[in-house]
């Protein structure tokens, strides 16, 4: 029936969304999920293209680019040290090695794979698969929170890994 509001459900709360009044709005949705899947899954393509097992640096000499200023600069990598090798391992299947590497740049890699999915499904669908923008908003305190100890505790892990083995930066 149009006009029906669709019930999305995620854990306790569950969400009235109006279903769309025409096919105008399905085809723009669509659009947008397809032009949120597009960098979702250019990381996932860049990630299985590079090659991470080509030792320290590597991952720099396949992109063609420097090495990191911010290391060069202050002598500890920067928050985003090993991101692109942590993703590259993960989407090659070296889950552990992506982990290991750098812990927040191997989650940040599954987010990428999950919002390429969902966006993929709105794609294919027609709605929205994931979690509703209310119960984001409602949770956005708790998510951030975790996003900076996350990256908090993943960088430091990533000056103790230097320090301990210097030879994985150069």
């Amino acid at each position: 029936m149009e006009g029906t509001p669709i019930v999305y459900k995620w854990g306790r709360h569950a969400t009235a969304v109006p279903a769309a009044s025409s096919s105008r709005n399905t085809i723009i949705f669509r659009l947008i999920c397809l032009a949120a899947a597009v960098p979702t899954g250019a990381t996932w393509f860049i990630g299985c293209w590079l090659n991470p097992n080509y030792g320290p640096l590597g991952i720099e000499r396949q992109l063609g680019t420097s090495r990191c200023g911010f290391y060069t600069r202050y002598g500890i990598p920067c928050p985003t040290c090993g991101w692109t090798t942590a993703v590259s391992h993960l989407y090659h299947g070296q889950v552990i090695q992506a982990f290991m590497t750098q812990p927040a740049g191997a989650i940040f890699g599954l987010l990428m794979l999950g919002l390429f999915s969902l966006s993929l499904g709105g794609v294919l669908v027609g709605r929205w698969l994931g979690p509703s923008l209310p119960w984001l908003w409602t949770r956005r305190y708790r998510l951030i929170g975790w996003t900076v100890l996350i990256l908090a505790v993943s960088w430091g892990y990533k000056i103790w890994a230097v320090h301990c083995w210097p030879s994985t930066m150069q």
